[in-house]
């Protein structure tokens, strides 16, 4: 079930809390978010150390936060926060890497 939206923006709307959760979509995009999306994003918004929890309108179930999600933290860590996808976005060595770890450490700083 879609929890209650207040709008405060053109395609900007609010799911207050005490970590309020802002949803950046049109209408027809935020008929596409599925309750997990919503759920995930109240988990999230309930983590110590959130201050901020945006969905963007790409925004869609992960494994724990939403992928699509925009977290802010205070002083906090939050592992695989992106919704589990970090290997998504970061190279990994080829497999039968043998040089110690060398190369990884290098691909680690881009």
């Amino acid at each position: 079930m879609m929890p209650t939206l207040r709008q405060v923006g053109t395609n900007h709307y609010r799911i207050p809390g005490d970590v309020s959760i802002d949803v950046f979509a049109n209408e027809p995009i935020l008929r596409t978010f599925g309750d997990a999306v919503f759920q995930q994003a109240g988990n999230t918004a309930s983590v110590p150390g959130v201050e901020s929890v945006v969905l963007m309108p790409d925004a869609h179930s992960g494994y724990g936060a939403p992928i699509g999600a925009v977290v802010a933290t205070k002083n906090t860590l939050i592992p695989t926060g992106e919704g589990g996808r970090v290997s998504s976005r970061c190279p990994r060595p080829p497999a039968g890497d043998r040089d110690g770890g060398e190369r990884r450490q290098r691909m680690s700083l881009y």
